[in-house]
This record gives structure tokens, sequence and C-alpha cells, in this order.
């Protein structure tokens, strides 16, 4: 199964530069064709922004007692409590974008998660996420979309079903948080077949809900 499906392409890669303004502001087109302004603190937002309503959750979401032991990034502050007799991990030395690969210990559930050292507005990791897989799936299909607040953490949570050319016509769900902070961006992303999600999305969401930001006791 390929674990680049979900994978955010780099700022540095797609952006290309095509003016300065005397506010040091940067304008720039990304390869799916969006223009975004680039900002001297390492900051950037859409051209146009979307309005897009995203409800938020009552529930508050934390890590569960199993989830004990912390995978921690050497690129920014976030990192994730893991169920060990539940899952495993490795440090990703093949993709440059995913730091960690997870799967569990059945592999009927695989993730990944990227940390990067720069604040990417939510509303816009969300856009460039559900444009990078529209362009390598079909039926991309946007099942649930809100705020959480897990572990201290504000995160966006996306549930998507899609398509993969790698897969063919199975259909895959994909579970993911992003979040964000000052000059630390982070997206963790679990995935399973359709029809095996009813019955392993505990176990998915015990990945998930293990996200955590080092200065915030979980």
């Amino acid at each position: 199964m390929n674990t680049k499906v979900f994978k955010i392409i780099s700022i540095t890669a797609i952006l290309i530069l095509c003016q300065i303004s005397l506010m040091a502001q940067i304008k720039a087109i990304t390869d799916t064709g969006d223009e975004v302004i680039l900002f001297n603190d390492k900051t950037w937002k859409f051209k146009s922004e979307k309005n897009i309503s995203i409800s938020k959750s009552t529930n508050y979401f934390s890590k569960g007692s199993n989830s004990t032991f912390l995978v921690k990034s050497k690129i920014n502050g976030f990192g994730v409590y893991i169920n060990p007799k539940s899952f495993e991990f490795k440090r990703d030395t093949k993709n440059s974008d995913n730091e960690f690969d997870f799967n569990n210990r059945k592999k009927t559930i695989y993730g990944f998660m990227i940390n990067e050292g720069i604040d990417i507005p939510l509303s816009n990791l969300r856009e460039f996420k559900i444009n990078s897989l529209k362009e390598k799936a079909t039926g991309v299909d946007i099942l649930d979309d809100e705020y959480r607040i897990v572990n201290g953490i504000t995160v966006l949570y996306l549930r998507i079903r899609a398509i993969t050319k790698d897969t063919g016509e199975i259909p895959l769900i994909f579970c993911m948080y992003l979040a964000t902070s000052k000059s630390s961006t982070t997206q963790l992303v679990s995935w399973t077949t359709e029809t095996n999600f009813n019955k392993s999305s505990d176990e998915i969401f015990e990945l998930l809900n293990g996200i955590s930001k080092l200065d915030i006791e979980p």
C-alpha cells in the first residue's frame, strides 16, 4: 500500500516565486494553481481565503491508558503516545516527508506522521491535503470535518473516503489529525480499507488520540 498518497508536498518544492512586495511578502503559485502569499515570519495564506464552515466538537479527547510509549519528533515539539502492544513504528528513511510510519500488529491499519518546522494555518493545510489526495485518487469524499481538543491541543480532524490508484477499486478510509503551533506543524494520519473501518475504528483512534505537544501534559 502506497503511504505517499496523503503526503503533503513541501512548500519549498511546490511554490514558484513570482513577485516580492515592499512589505516582504512573496506571492506564489502552487502546483495545483492556487495563489498564496508567503510572509517573512514563515507563515502563509491563500490569496483568496475560502469560506469553509467547520464545526467544533464539544467533546474532549485524550490518549488511552494503554498508550504509554512516546514517539517523539526530532523536528518539532510534537509527538504521539502509542500502545506498544497494538502498534509498531519505525522512523521513515525512504520518504523524505514522513518522519514516522505506523502499523498495527495485525497489519490491517497503517499510518504516518509528518512533522515540519513551519507554521501552516489549519485551513490552508486542509486544502493542501485534500487537493493532494484528489491528484492521486478518485471518489474523494469528506465524511467528517471538525475541530477537536485532543490532549490540550486544537486539531482539525478529517475522515475521508477515497480510491487510490494503487489499490484499484478498493475504497480506503483515511482519518487524520492536523495541528499547528508557532513554527511547527504536524499531520498524524491513519487508514484502513472501508470494509475494515467499523471494526478497526477504536484502534485507529487509539493511535490518533495519542497526539501530544511535549510542552503540554496529556
